[in-house]
């Protein structure tokens, strides 16, 4: 009976010792975890916090979106802009010289946009130079109109060949500002971006 209660004793010093270890473990482990812990928690507001933001600003674009009605797409386009865009892009990307380009383009084009296009005219005003740039679509986008101006971007696809070198392919995107002036809308402004 002994040797049963020793082995019950032994048993017991035995389990208390490893339950003390599990909870002395387990404290320690979570005294490890608690900056991670808390770390999470500051990481959760902030994206909370993000979300709310994400959410308020949403909301102002839907409301800017609103209060915007002179945004409109091609379909809504006065006939006077439409027809200007369409002359205005096809005569810039349609052409085998740089001088027959500018020819085309002045009765779209204002006073201020001459100078623009003369600085390209280096390359091809050399008339023994074969190039050759022809416009393969293009796409109007969103337009502001306001009063006098109208401030649009048009996506272009174009391809562009150099003697017998290989045709280039490119996109480009044109921001344009137009001017009505005496009832007649022109191009007053041009920048352009490569997409490719």
């Amino acid at each position: 009976m002994r040797k049963v209660l020793i082995l019950i004793s032994v048993l017991l010093v035995f389990g208390l010792g490893y339950y003390t270890h599990f909870a002395i473990s387990e404290n320690a482990y979570k005294d490890k975890l608690k900056p991670y812990v808390k770390q999470q928690e500051e990481d959760r507001s902030v994206m909370e916090a993000q979300q709310q933001r994400l959410g308020d600003l949403e909301k102002e674009v839907n409301e800017l979106e609103k209060e915007n009605e002179n945004v409109s797409n091609r379909e809504s386009l006065p006939d006077g802009i439409n027809d200007l865009v369409i002359n205005y892009v096809r005569d810039q990307f349609n052409y085998t010289s740089t001088i027959m380009r500018n020819e085309n383009l002045q009765p779209y084009i204002t006073a201020e946009m001459v100078s623009y296009f003369n600085k390209s005219e280096g390359v091809s005003a050399n008339q023994s130079l074969r190039l050759e740039s022809k416009l393969q679509k293009y796409e109007i986008g969103k337009y502001y109109l306001e009063d006098a101006t109208c401030k649009m971007t048009v996506r272009v696809w174009t391809s562009f060949q150099i003697e017998k070198n290989p045709k280039m392919v490119n996109q480009m995107l044109l921001d344009l500002e137009l001017v009505k002036n005496d009832d007649v809308w022109l191009v007053n402004k041009q920048e352009v971006g490569i997409i490719n």
